[in-house]
């Protein structure tokens, strides 16, 4: 009786590590994700003064344009 009790508890002892051991498999599969982004302020503050700089060039050769085409219109309605 005694033998069989041992051999009852080793086994639901074996049962209990086996089982155990399932879950802690689990838990390895699912790992967190980490997303981690790094961003440059100097870069995108030096890319925003120059599209600053560049909207700046645009307005000044189009004002020099219209003044160009306002000269042309003057000369052709004095022919």
């Amino acid at each position: 009786m005694i033998f069989i009790s041992k051999i009852f508890l080793k086994s639901v002892f074996l049962l209990l590590v086996i089982l155990g051991s399932f879950n802690v498999v689990a838990q390895d599969n699912k790992r967190a994700v980490v997303k981690l982004g790094i961003v440059d302020l100097a870069e995108v503050t030096r890319k925003s003064f120059m599209s600053k700089d560049i909207a700046r060039q645009i307005d000044k050769k189009r004002k020099t344009f219209r003044a160009e085409i306002k000269k042309e219109e003057g000369k052709i309605r004095e022919m």
